[in-house]
C-alpha cells in the first residue's frame, strides 16, 4: 500500500486511519487522493447493467493477458518500448501494467 502524509492531528499513517474508518488518504505517483465509503451498492436492488458486466469482463481479460506475458519476450520488449515512449506525456500511464491494460481495453478484446 502507498505511504501517505496526513495533516494534523494525525502525524503519519498508511491506508485507513483505523480499522473501522470510512475514510482514507493515500499518495500515489506523487498525487494525494482521499476516499470514503458511502452507501455501498445493493446488487439485489440495483444489479449490474450489461455495459458494466462487459467492462468487468474486458478488464478481467486484460489482466489475464498481462499476467500471461513472459518478461523478456519480444512482445514484452515491444510493450516496454511503447510504454517508455508515452510515459513522459501529461496523460501518459505511470506503470507498465496500467499502460498494457489501458491499451488492451481500448482495442476491444
Amino acid at each position: 500500500m502507498a505511504r501517505i502524509k496526513l495533516m494534523a492531528p494525525i502525524a503519519n499513517a498508511v491506508g485507513k486511519i483505523f480499522g473501522g474508518s470510512d475514510m482514507w488518504l493515500v499518495e500515489r505517483y506523487g498525487t494525494q487522493f482521499t476516499g470514503c465509503r458511502t452507501n455501498p451498492r445493493d446488487y439485489k436492488k440495483h444489479p449490474q447493467s450489461e455495459a458494466e458486466k462487459a467492462g468487468t469482463l474486458r478488464l478481467t481479460a486484460a489482466t489475464k493477458a498481462y499476467n500471461e506475458l513472459i518478461k523478456g519476450s519480444v512482445e514484452w520488449q515491444a510493450l516496454e518500448q511503447e510504454y517508455l515512449a508515452q510515459r513522459d506525456y501529461p496523460d501518459g500511464k505511470k506503470s507498465l501494467r496500467g499502460y498494457f491494460i489501458s491499451k488492451h481495453m481500448r482495442s476491444g478484446f
